[in-house]
C-alpha cells in the first residue's frame, strides 16, 4: 500500500500536523497529480477560525499546481506529464452555464468535487477541501478540475493563478476596467495585490490601494498602486473620492468580506461605477446600504467567484501575462515552506505577515 503525506485538519485546536494517507484506485474520469507547490490562502485559515464550517477530518489546501502521474480510462484531454492547475470551481462543460461560458457557476460543480479520494492507513475516508486538499504529496480529481497550462514559470508562483491570482486578476479581466480608467482595491491580500497588478496591466491609470497595514500598502504600490489608503486613519470612501477629482472610481474592488467594508468601498466609486466583491463574507452577513444610490447613482454592486469567468479562458491569459511580466507573481510570494510548516505560516497570516506562504514539494 503507497502512502503519502498530507495536512489533514483534525478540529478543534490541534495544531496541524502531516500525517500519512493513502488513496483510493481512479475511476474512470479521474486523474492523479503530484503536487508541485500548493499556496496558504486565507480561506484556508477560515476553516481554521469556523468561519467556514467543515466536518473533520478534512485535508486542507486549494491552491494549488501539479503534474499529472496517471490518468483514469475514460481521460482523454489530459496526459501523464501534464503541468495542471487544479480549479476550485470545475465546469463539467456541458450544462446551461459552462455552454454560456460560465463555467464558474457549474451546476455539476458539487458532483465533479465528489466523495473523498483518500483514506487514513486504517482506512477512514479523508476528504479534501473544497473538493481538493492541496496540502498533500498527491491528490486525485476529476478531470473537470485541472486545467492544463505550458509555462517555465517555478511551481510556487503557478500555484498562486489556481485562487488568490485568478480571483483578483480574473475579475479585473471579466470588469469594465479599460484603459484609462480609475480603481480602488480595499484589501491587499493576495486577491487584492492580484487585482492591482490586472489594472494596471489592462491600462488603468488611476489605482488606490486600501489596507490598514503598511506593510501590505507597500506592497501594492510596489506592484503598481499610484495611492495608498490606510482606512484606519481616514475615511477610504472620502478619501478615494479625493483622489478623483471628487466623483469616486469607475470601478472599486473590495477583498475582505466585510459588510462594513462592502458598504463604504460601495459609497467610493462614481455616479454610473461598479463595485464588486471578490473577499469571502460571513454567511447571514448583510449589508447596509442607500438603496437610492443603486438608482440615482445609477450604480452597480455584483459579486464575482474564480474571476467572475470561466476559469479554463482565464487561466491561461494570466500564465501568459506572469511571463510577459505583466504580473509580478514573484513579488507575491513571501515564503517557500515545507509541508510540516503550515501551522506557521496560519499564524503568520493571524500576525498580518508576508503576502503569501507556498509549500514546494
Amino acid at each position: 500500500m503507497q502512502t503519502f503525506k498530507a495536512v489533514v485538519y483534525q478540529g478543534g485546536s490541534a495544531s496541524l500536523e502531516p500525517v500519512k494517507l493513502t488513496l483510493d484506485a481512479l475511476a474512470a474520469t479521474q486523474i492523479r497529480v503530484r503536487i508541485t507547490a500548493s499556496g496558504v490562502c486565507h480561506t484556508d485559515r477560515h476553516v481554521l477560525s469556523g468561519a467556514i464550517p467543515v466536518e473533520p477530518p478534512l485535508i486542507l489546501g486549494h491552491e494549488a499546481v501539479g503534474v499529472v502521474e496517471e490518468v483514469g480510462s475514460e481521460v482523454h484531454v489530459l496526459k501523464r506529464g501534464d503541468t495542471v492547475v487544479l480549479l476550485t470551481n470545475p465546469g463539467c462543460g456541458h450544462c446551461w452555464y459552462c455552454v454560456r461560458g460560465e463555467g464558474q457557476n457549474c451546476l455539476d460543480a458539487e458532483s465533479i468535487r465528489g466523495a473523498a479520494r483518500s483514506r487514513t492507513v486504517d482506512g477512514l475516508r479523508v476528504p479534501g477541501f473544497v473538493g481538493l486538499g492541496t496540502f498533500a504529496e498527491q491528490i486525485v480529481v476529476d478531470q473537470a478540475a485541472a486545467v492544463r497550462i505550458e509555462s517555465s514559470l517555478p511551481s510556487e508562483q503557478l500555484a498562486l493563478v489556481g485562487c488568490g491570482v485568478l480571483t483578483g486578476a480574473g475579475a479585473v479581466l471579466t470588469s469594465p476596467v479599460r484603459a484609462g480608467s480609475s480603481v480602488a482595491v480595499v484589501g491587499c491580500g493576495g486577491v487584492g495585490l492580484a487585482a492591482i497588478q490586472a489594472a494596471k496591466a489592462v491600462g488603468a491609470t488611476t489605482v488606490i490601494a486600501v489596507d490598514p497595514l503598511e506593510s501590505k500598502r507597500a506592497a501594492a504600490l510596489a506592484l503598481g498602486a499610484t495611492h495608498a489608503i490606510d482606512p484606519t486613519a481616514e475615511n477610504h470612501a472620502e478619501s478615494v473620492r479625493a483622489h478623483t477629482g471628487g466623483r469616486g472610481v469607475d470601478v472599486a474592488f473590495e477583498a475582505v468580506g466585510s459588510s462594513a467594508t462592502i458598504a463604504q468601498t460601495f459609497r467610493a466609486t462614481r455616479v454610473g461605477g461598479t463595485t464588486i466583491v471578490l473577499g469571502l463574507p460571513t454567511p447571514g452577513d448583510p449589508v447596509g446600504l442607500d438603496a437610492t444610490e443603486f438608482v440615482f447613482g445609477s450604480k452597480a454592486l455584483v459579486g464575482s467567484v474564480a474571476g467572475g469567468g470561466d476559469p479554463r479562458r482565464l487561466i491561461p491569459v494570466i500564465v501568459g501575462w506572469a511571463e510577459d511580466g505583466r504580473i509580478d507573481l514573484a513579488g507575491m510570494v513571501t515564503r517557500r515552506i515545507g509541508l510540516e510548516d503550515v501551522q506557521e505560516a496560519m499564524d503568520a497570516m493571524d500576525r498580518g505577515e508576508g503576502i503569501r506562504s507556498v509549500i514546494v514539494f
